[in-house]
């Protein structure tokens, strides 16, 4: 949250698209592998609005882009590149 309130307007909105798809490869083999009831409001919701596979492929199409075209310092792309390689 402070790196984020640290940079200005475009890498600011960009950091946070980041931190999302960070967050949802955090949960995405999560809910395959959740024990419970998978008919839960909240794991609905997650598979059906973060966490699906098409969000997930389309996340990790944006991350590629960010990082290959730079869209972030360098120094703010090394934050992710070892949970996103």
């Amino acid at each position: 949250m402070k790196k984020h309130q640290e940079l200005n307007d475009k890498d600011a909105e960009i950091f946070f698209e980041v931190v999302s798809i960070y967050v949802r490869n955090l949960l995405y083999p999560w809910t395959y592998f959740a024990i419970g009831d998978k008919d839960n409001f909240h794991y609905q919701t997650l598979q059906t609005v973060f966490c699906n596979s098409v969000s997930f492929k389309k996340g990790m199409k944006r991350w590629n882009e960010i990082k290959t075209k730079k869209l972030l310092p360098e120094k703010d792309l090394t934050l992710f590149k070892p949970y996103l390689e």
